[in-house]
Order: C-alpha cells, then structure tokens, then sequence
C-alpha cells in the first residue's frame, strides 16, 4: 500500500505525485521514504519542481523516527485529513466546495492506512472501496495531503495527531459539521476557508482567555470543540445560571473576563440572571449566545429570540458581528469593555449561519490585542485634599470593598493602615485584603464605628444596601467621606462626597500614603477611638463565645463556624451562600488573603456559591496547588444549584461543601412540629413557605459519584468529617450539618436593613 502525497501549484497548474511507501514495522513511529521517479518526471512540467525532486531522491530509503517530512515543502502550507466514507457515494456530505482531489478505490484487494487512536497499522476487508473527499480547504499554494483511512464497517474513534503528520508544524484542529461529525487537523499559514467558529476559537486564545463554561447544544457544539482546539479549557455545566456564575467568579480572579457559552433562547433567558451578577459586582464576564439563523428570524424560528436587545440591559456591551470577517473586531471590544475603567458583562450573539459560514482567511480582520486596563492616577490637588482631611479626623476610618480586592491593592492599602494606624472594617468580599486577625480589624465593632467615625474613607466601597447607603441612622449624618473610585459616574452616589477621586484604588491609595508620611502623619494610638472600638470587639467576642460554648444538640451556628474554622487552612479559598448562614459565617469564617471570599454579593444574587466554587476550584488548580476551597451553603441555597455536584466529580474537583441545614429559609421547623402542621389541612395550603423537607439527607447525592457524604449532628461528628475530606484530593465531598431550625443570630442594634426576616 502507498499513501500518495499531492501537491498542487496553481500557477502552472501541474501535479506532482509522490509516492511514500510504508514498511511494516513494528511501530508506525517508523517510516521509509521512497520517491518514484517514473511520477515525478511524467507530472512535473516546471524546472524548479524537477530540482526539488532531485534532491529527495537523495535521501531514498532513509529511515525517519516520525511520521515524513519533506524537506523542500514550504513551511506555510496546509494539511488536511481526508476523510474515508463506505459504500458508493460520489457527493462530499460536508462542506466541500472544490473538486474531489483523488478518487482511490483502494489498490488491489486490500487496503492499509493508520489509526491515530491506536497508533497501529490494519488492512480494510476485501473488496473495500474507498473515497477520498477534499473537505473545506483551498487549492491555494501547494497543498499537503496526508491520509487516513479506516477499516470498513468499523468506526475507529479518530484522535488527531499534535503535530503535521508532513511537516511536524503544529496542527489547529477543525470541526465540520457532517452527518458522522469528524476533527480536521490543519496546519500552517496559506490562505484557507475555515468555519467562523474555529476562527472565534483562535481568536480567543489569541486573547489570552483560559476558560469557558457553559452548556452546549444548537448552534454552539462546533464551537465548543473549536474551542478546546484552540487551547482553551471548557467545563460544561449543568445549567447556564451556574455557567455564568464560574464564568465571572474566574474573571473576578484571574482579572481577565471568563467566558459563559449558551445556546440560543432559552439557553440565554438562563443566562440573563448571571449577567445581571456579573454586572452588580463589576465581574468581567463575556457571554457568548448561539441563535437561530438570520434567515429563520421572523417566521418562527427555533428558540428565536431577540437576544442582543434582551441582554442590553444587563451588561456594557451587547452586538451581533453582522459577518464573520467583522467577528475579531466584536471580540476584541466585547472583552475590552468588559475589563476597562469599571469591569463588568458583555454579550456576542453568533447566528447558526454564521457559525457554520466559511470565510477567506485573507478576508479577516485583524485582531487587535486587548492590553491590561489603564491604571489612572489620582489628581494630586485632591490627593492633598483628601491627606489633609485625614488628618484633622479624630475618629478615622477606612472601608474596604471588594473594589480594592480587585484592583490588587492589598499591600499598598495594608502599608496606609499600619503607617498611619487607622482602623478599618472590610466589605463582605473586601475581607481578606487585609488579614481579618489585623489589629486594626474592627469589623466586630461596626455598628459604633459607621455611628461615630468623622471621616471616612472609601477604597472601592459604593454606598448601597451593603453599607445603609451612608445614610442616618447608620452613619454618622456629620461625617465627612472621601471616596476613591474607578468609575467616576459612583461618586458622590447617595451621599455627596467632601472629597471624590476617579482613580485606579492601589495607584490612589499609593499616592496618599505617600502625602501623609511626607508630613509625618499617624493617628495617635492614645486617642479614645482606636481604644474604644477595641473594647467593643471584645465584648461581642465574650456574647459570641458564649455561643460558640454550647455544643449540646440540636447546634446553632455559631459553634458549627467556630469549630469550621478551628481546622479549615489559614489560606484556604470561602465561598458563602444563605441568609443567615452567610451573614453569621462572614464573622466567624476568617480570611487572611485577597480575593479569597466569594459571595452573594451586591446583587445578593442565591444559588451563585457551587459555580463560585468551580472556578475557585480550577483557579486552585492552575495558580495553587494544594490550596483548599471550602463552600459553605445554607440548605436552601444548596438547593439552587446542587446537580453541579456531578460537574465537581467529572472534573475531579476536591471541593469541601459544608451544609448548614435548618430545615427552611431563614429556618424551619422540627419533624414533629412539621408533621403537625402539615395535617392541618390542605398541604398546599398549611405547609408554611419557608419549611422545606426535614433532616433532608443532601450528603448522599455522594453516591452519584461513587462517593460517600456525611450527616453530622454533633461537633466530634463535625471535626471528624473536615479532618477527613480536607485529605481528599480527586472529588467532591459534602458535609450536612444539621442545626437547631430556630437558631438565629445574636441581637442586632439594626435588623438588617430593618426587614424583617421571617
């Protein structure tokens, strides 16, 4: 058997056969090359293709380790793998759009060709007759032909090779949609017709994007290949809610937008919550939304939906590329807007024809690369401002938000507090930018400090719900704010700043540092402030411990988090869901590092934290390995997106999820009690809203993976099951802790925001 190599030189229109023949070695590794020069000098009709020739019959019968490679091939050049199909068919049922090259029913009785998938050699039965069909690649430049052929009746599962089976050159791999879809592999720089879902895939890796999550189906399965084929890692999940909440908790992260893949319709309504996250917590996220084709659009297309218009409000950059040549423009803008000045969502919708269209690859545009975000200086007049304000406060204060966490402004906001010795309190996913156990930590303190500070300054804190709008009763209705902010269209939000800066929070906050140690500025210890609210800590603390001392069941949470953080790692990765699970974890559960605790944020959005605790988890394994992820879910929130426990399995993922069952939202009610109420009268009718099924067992949705949860109801049962799942290192782990369904927080000054809650 010979595998023939054609090369095709359109600007004298000759062909060139030359013949490769394949010893029988043991390994396929091992190759002879042989030239027939009987071809070679019939074909060829152009000197400089005779010298070519010349020079390979040189090297006849020279074994090579590795498939062959020709050495007066150009290095741009193009190699596609003919696909083999059975039977009499003389049509391409793909996209071809040029002649077939060659037509070869095989050479005698048998035929012999190589499997990827086993790296071995076989004969095709008796009798097999072959087709050789071009698939979707120009006749431009001299073209690189390398066969593969399968023996007939059987479907060898087809891996493609890493490297150009000819040249050795990298391989890009392409799908084409065929009724029996198959990988193209292709190599090199000529011009081509390539799918504009494999040209969005390079495109992206071009961008240094790393990870996609979503969930695949009509129109988008070519591009989820493409995707991977360009380098980029794709985690499918089990709802496009939960796609969308990886896909920003990674772009929270990494500081670069994480990618949400959705199918048309419905696939993008389910994404529009997450978006709307995304957008709230100023995330950079990039959804990308398959839909139906343009054709289609009006007379009642599948899932046809008016989707660039549907998710205009939820992000900062909405567009439909109007053709594939226009595709790297959009992605280039759609990723920068999502990253710049204050980050938040973008959306690209990609019709089905667009996806599957061909385009000339001279016919693109040029990718422009999307460099880091400005960091903006803040002015230095109102940095003046702003120091000498400080230092006339006699009762100092900085809030920490989650702006200062991501603009990585951890050192230089921990060298203004030490310095200068001024107390600060975090945001809940401003904890961590500096460690909680800090000595100017006064977050146990925080009623006293918003009521009496005089001056406060805000890092990357906006004035909403979270903070009572910096409104009385809360805040001190004198004191004076000095807010530094990314965006300026967030100053003087709610309340009128008496100093507003627009600037990048680290580079601002360095600046400030710098103007106070200039004029030798630090808040007096001495003063009765700093002491004051130390005493306050302390005297939660003793309320809280006497809490924490009682372990008798049914458990209250706050001994379930003291004896959770009693032996989770310093360092490891938080994610908090619930109401009070959350609101009560964020005092007990301690972070020592930036960008360590994920929740449901401004948008108070539930069913964010197993999606949160993916990407964290993947985030784990490519930046620290070895560090824990610890999820921490009230029951109810558990509920929003527990099948996602399968996605942890499949992708290996050693995620510990804590459960605090209450038996309800907010909380519930014992067995006997339930049981009561429920024979009351109609169910529907008695059963109370916020009870949801009592001592729920949610630890054996372990056995979906083979695994095994636990169900505690005591501390010892409780220490025992961390200890033992903090070991694991290839799945997920649940522990279901259940609690008193009455256990409540300690009294509060406020409720919060005075709602009430059940």
């Amino acid at each position: 058997m010979t595998f023939k190599i054609a090369e095709r030189k359109l600007s004298n229109k000759t062909l060139a056969d030359q013949s490769i023949n394949e010893s029988a070695p043991s390994s396929w590794h091992q190759w002879t090359t042989t030239i027939n020069n009987n071809n070679n000098n019939n074909n060829n009709n152009n000197n400089n293709n005779n010298n070519n020739n010349n020079n390979n019959n040189n090297n006849n019968n020279t074994p090579l380790l590795g498939p062959p490679r020709v050495k007066d091939r150009p290095a741009a050049h193009w190699t596609v793998i003919y696909d083999w199909m059975q039977g009499r068919r003389s049509k391409c049922r793909g996209f071809c759009r040029a002649p077939h090259i060659e037509h070869n029913p095989g050479e005698g009785r048998h035929s012999t060709g190589i499997d990827f998938a086993s790296h071995r050699r076989f004969e095709a039965s008796q009798g097999a007759f072959t087709q050789w069909y071009k698939t979707g690649v120009e006749d431009r430049g001299k073209l690189c032909v390398y066969y593969n052929q399968r023996e007939a009746g059987k479907n060898y599962p087809y891996t493609a090779p890493a490297l150009c089976p000819i040249c050795g050159n990298p391989l890009a791999h392409v799908y084409y949609r065929f009724s029996s879809p198959a990988l193209r592999p292709m190599c090199g720089g000529l011009k081509t017709e390539r799918l504009a879902s494999t040209h969005y895939g390079t495109q992206k890796r071009i961008e240094g994007l790393e990870y996609v999550f979503g969930v695949i189906g009509i129109p988008v399965v070519e591009l989820s290949l493409a995707i991977q084929q360009a380098g980029l890692n794709y985690v499918g999940m089990r709802n496009e809610q939960s796609a969308c909440y990886a896909a920003q908790a990674m772009g929270y992260l990494t500081g670069k937008p994480g990618v949400c893949l959705v199918v048309s319709g419905p696939g993008l309504v389910h994404a529009l919550g997450g978006m709307a996250n995304a957008q709230a917590n100023c995330w950079p996220l990039l959804v990308i939304g398959g839909s139906c084709p343009q054709d289609h659009e009006g007379i009642g297309g599948f899932q046809e939906c008016s989707q660039v218009e549907l998710s205009r409000p939820y992000c900062k950059y909405s567009a439909r590329p109007p053709s594939p040549a226009l595709i790297p423009l959009h992605i280039e803008k759609a990723i920068r807007l999502a990253m710049y000045g204050r980050p938040g969502s973008s959306y690209l919708d990609f019709p089905g024809n667009i996806l599957s269209q061909q385009v000339e690859g001279d016919c693109l545009s040029t990718m422009v690369r999307v460099n880091p975000p400005p960091r903006p200086w803040a002015d230095p007049s109102l940095i003046q401002q702003a120091s000498k304000l400080l230092m006339t406060a006699k009762k100092p204060l900085i809030i920490i938000g989650k702006g200062a966490a991501y603009s990585g402004a951890e050192h230089a906001v921990k060298e203004l507090v030490t310095l200068c010795h001024l107390p600060f309190l975090p945001t809940p996913m401003g904890k961590g930018v500096i460690d909680d156990a800090h000595m100017f930590c006064v977050a146990s303190a925080r009623t006293m400090a918003l009521q009496q500070a005089d001056v406060i300054l805000l890092l990357g804190a906006r004035l909403n719900w979270i903070l009572h709008f910096g409104r009385a009763p809360r805040f001190n209705p004198q004191a004076k704010i000095i807010q530094i902010d990314i965006c300026a269209e967030e100053l003087h939000n709610s309340v009128s700043a008496k100093v507003a800066i627009q600037a990048d929070i680290r580079e601002a906050v360095k600046q400030l540092t710098s103007e106070l140690i200039s004029n030798s500025w630090v808040h007096p210890l001495s003063a009765n402030w700093f002491p004051t609210l130390q005493l306050k800590c302390e005297n939660n603390r003793v309320t809280v411990a006497k809490m924490i001392a009682d372990t008798a069941p049914p458990l209250n949470y706050y001994t379930v988090f003291h004896h959770i953080q009693e032996i989770i790692p310093k360092d490891c990765i938080i994610v908090s869901e619930g109401a009070n699970t959350m609101d009560i974890g964020r005092s007990l559960l301690l972070n020592s590092l930036p960008r360590h605790r994920l929740d449901a944020g401004t948008f108070g959005t539930m069913g964010v934290g197993l999606g949160f605790a993916i990407a964290a988890a993947l985030w784990v394994r490519d930046y620290a390995p070895g560090k824990k992820v610890l999820c921490v879910e009230g029951d109810s929130a558990f509920g929003f997106s527990g099948m996602e426990i399968e996605t942890m399995f499949r992708y290996k993922l050693p995620i510990i999820i804590v459960i605090v069952n209450n038996n309800g939202i907010y909380g519930g009610f014992d067995k006997e009690t339930f049981s009561s109420i429920q024979e009351m009268g109609q169910i529907t009718k008695v059963t109370p809203p916020q009870s949801l099924t009592v001592d729920t067992h949610y630890e054996r949705l372990m056995e979906l993976g083979g695994g095994k949860g636990h169900f505690c109801t005591t501390i010892p049962q409780l220490q025992g099951a961390l200890k033992e799942t903090l070991q694991v290192k290839n799945r997920p782990s649940i522990i279901n802790v259940m609690i008193n369904p009455s256990a409540d927080r300690k009294p509060q000054t406020f409720s919060w925001l005075t709602e009430s809650k059940l």
